[in-house]
């Protein structure tokens, strides 16, 4: 190891069915769906029928929490109106930590960053705020043109009703209503006074935390960063909105990878990693997953961007495509992202030394801006026991991934066999707007 190097010492997660790190590596291996039969809410059909938009199909299968989304009041001395994202990463973070081996009181407090991706587009707090702010007062207007004689008294009554009906509207919720609060908060919880940064970057919000946190890293700013992503559970404006992002699948699992692909299925959680810089004398408290190699991040959407930004991460760590054996594919089995992400890799990737892909999506759905962090977990979880994982594949493989002699995805776990000095990963996340990231991450050695 060298000064540069950045450990990855601990993780954490929750996803569908899912709330640990070990249960994940389980269920990977185990390799089976973990989404839940999902009806179309009669609400969202008619709210898509109503704005013109019968092309917003909700999901029939979504990766629930189903419980979930908790913390434990003991673990921090919380605010009564603390926000419930703040609280879920500030739990995720803790756990982060104790599989590290660490405490809050381990680090030192002005040297540990914490760095957040989020995309979430309406909050609970946003919620709160435009109902308060906008949606009583609309209400009121369209009472008083549909009952000019009602009164203004009347009218002033039924504000009221509606504002007391709604969440509290209170100067927190203002404040949380805010993204770039919830690093803020989250630090604020553990009592960390480092750097505290949200990346807003989509489906690849996750990898813009992560690079915001290896340049604070290597920049000399922190000896320790919490990195994560979370994506809270879905209201009913959340979900329509996720929906109106991507098609959604119409088979009971996502198709990703697959000929028959047709969308994605959505789903939440998040996870938390412990990232440390290797010094002179450091070693780690508890066995380390990987090594931190490089991240890259593009937002120029364009016909080469997949590969575009996978080459710039491995010629920041200094590798080379035949150095990969496995890619946690972005995998969302939406047709136009799949088939360019494969169309990418086979033309990166050499048939000489084939790399694995795969991807957690038909398990887990997609998790939106924790999507990545779910994606880098199973990658250095893969790396961390030497074992390629396998992926749901429910149909006839993509013409692009049938046709690769340089790609094939494992149908079952298969021993990581490599030659190579040093194993690497990659992990992909990209967002419908065209902004792509991606990871690339060494096997830890002593």
């Amino acid at each position: 190891m060298t000064p540069e190097t950045i450990i990855i010492t601990g993780a954490a997660c929750r996803f569908a069915g899912t709330p640990n790190a070990d249960l994940f590596w389980r269920n990977t291996l185990a390799n089976e769906p973990l989404l839940s039969a999902r009806p179309a809410p009669r609400e969202l059909l008619d709210k898509a029928a109503a704005a013109g938009v019968p092309w917003l199909c909700p999901p029939r299968a979504t990766g629930l929490l189903e419980g979930l989304y908790n913390y434990d009041p003991g673990a921090f001395d919380a605010p009564p109106d603390a926000a419930p994202d703040a609280l879920f990463a500030a739990q995720l973070a803790l756990e982060a930590l104790r599989d590290a081996g660490l405490s809050t009181r381990s680090l030192d407090p002005g040297r540990t960053g914490v760095h957040i991706g989020c995309a979430t587009p309406f909050t609970p707090a946003l919620e709160a705020a435009l109902q308060h702010l906008h949606l009583v007062d609309q209400t009121v207007a369209l009472a008083r043109n549909l009952a000019p004689r009602a009164g203004e008294t009347r009218l002033a009554a039924l504000g009221r009703h509606l504002r007391a009906a709604l969440p509290p509207f209170t100067q927190s919720a203002v404040r949380d209503a805010h993204p770039h609060a919830l690093a803020a908060t989250t630090a604020s919880l553990l009592g960390f006074a480092g750097p505290a940064r949200v990346a807003c970057d989509g489906h690849a919000a996750f990898f813009g935390a992560l690079q915001m946190a290896l340049d604070d890293l290597r920049g000399g700013r922190a000896d320790a960063a919490l990195v994560g992503a979370v994506s809270p559970p879905f209201t009913a404006a959340s979900l329509l909105a996720a929906c109106a992002l991507q098609e959604t699948t119409r088979h009971d699992v996502p198709h990703a990878l697959c000929k028959s692909a047709d969308g994605m299925a959505p789903g939440e959680g998040g996870a938390f990693f412990v990232l440390q810089r290797a010094t002179p004398g450091f070693s780690p408290v508890a066995t380390p997953y990987a090594e931190a190699g490089a991240v890259s991040l593009l937002f120029a959407p364009g016909p080469n961007t997949v590969a575009r930004v996978m080459e710039a991460a491995l010629r920041a760590a200094g590798a080379e495509p035949c150095h990969v054996g496995y890619v946690e594919a972005n995998g969302s089995g939406v047709p136009r992202e799949d088939a360019a992400e494969l169309e990418a890799m086979s033309t990166l990737f050499d048939p000489a030394s084939p790399a694995a892909i795969g991807t957690g999506k038909p398990m887990f759905g997609h998790t939106l801006a924790a999507s990545g962090a779910a994606g880098f977990l199973r990658a250095a979880l893969a790396l961390r026991h030497r074992i390629l994982p396998p992926s749901v594949v429910t149909g006839k493989p993509h013409p692009r991934l049938a046709q690769s002699r340089a790609l094939y995805v494992p149908a079952e776990p298969r021993p990581w066999v490599s030659g190579a000095a040093q194993r690497f990963a990659g992990a992909t996340a990209m967002d419908p707007s065209g902004v792509c990231g991606h990871a690339l991450l060494r096997e830890c050695k002593p």
